[in-house]
């Protein structure tokens, strides 16, 4: 029972990511062409080139509106006839992120339609990084209902995570490094599953030295560090999340914020303890 909790618990944190998102594709009509985000209205272009310029700006600004309008974008520049990895990509990163961190009632179908399209570009682009670790989150999104797939899949998580690593360990503020740590930090270990302390540490300390600024890699390293029982550093990297966070919007930040707060309490509790036992 209890191996089967961990794997739940692990694919609820592979992707509180990282890397990333959770939509119904829109279909887009003339009356849809322009649509209200709070109080502004944004209008949709009709070049495709625009409309893919236009998506590739709100890609990355961690709010879910934003995926969106990266969807619609997208959506309507393959009307206009724009093919190719550029709009794959956008469109993954996209559904990744609201896969993560949408409504409740558009996660798993953002993340179902996220791994098909991983999986045709992990196919068609297999030098490109993007294919396996889309692939990885999203399937481990999708299994976390189900403990018992989740234990099998775990094999193929891995595995796509490592090609990640060894195509571009540096893709999205070091993503790969990042969630191949976390699933060794998470997954049961040996003899029931693959998790290992030691490579969740390594993966993790490489993910803050490659992108030292990222908050996500400070929150799962001190979940490593606590785990260790290196308490001062846990502290150390749990404030580092919030100092970094301390500016950024979106609901991704929110949650890094949170969940620093919540494992200060932890190990400051784990520190009174230790020192009221003696240990």
């Amino acid at each position: 029972m209890k191996t089967l909790c961990n794997v739940r618990f692990l694919f609820l944190v592979l992707l509180t990511q990282f890397l990333m998102h959770g939509c119904v594709l829109f279909s887009i009509s003339k009356k849809e062409q322009g649509f209200s985000l709070g109080q502004k209205q944004v209008k949709l272009p009709d070049s495709p080139k625009e409309l893919l310029k236009l998506a590739g700006k709100k890609a990355d600004t961690g709010l879910n509106s934003d995926a969106r309008i990266v969807l619609k974008a997208v959506h309507k520049a393959r009307k206009y006839g724009a093919s190719g990895p550029k709009s794959d990509i956008l469109e993954l990163k996209a559904l990744s992120w609201l896969a993560l961190y949408g409504r409740n009632n558009e996660k798993h179908d953002a993340a179902r339609r996220a791994y098909k399209i991983a999986e045709l570009f992990m196919r068609k682009n297999p030098k490109k990084v993007q294919g396996y670790y889309y692939t990885a989150i999203n399937l481990g999104l999708l299994v976390q209902s189900d403990p018992s797939e989740g234990i099998s899949r775990l094999p193929d998580i891995i595995f796509a995570l490592k090609k990640a690593v060894e195509l571009d360990e540096t893709f999205f503020h070091a993503a790969p490094r990042r969630a191949l740590g976390a699933v060794f930090l998470k997954a049961p270990s040996y003899p029931s599953g693959p998790g290992d302390l030691d490579a969740a540490l390594e993966n993790l300390e490489k993910a803050v030295a490659l992108a030292p600024r990222w908050p996500e890699n400070w929150l799962y390293l001190a979940e490593a560090k606590l785990e260790d029982d290196s308490l001062k550093d846990a502290v150390h990297c749990a404030k580092q999340v919030l100092f970094f966070a301390r500016d950024m919007i979106g609901e991704a930040a929110s949650v890094w914020r949170s969940k620093a707060r919540s494992l200060l309490r932890r190990i400051r509790e784990k520190l009174h303890r230790s020192r009221e036992f003696g240990l």
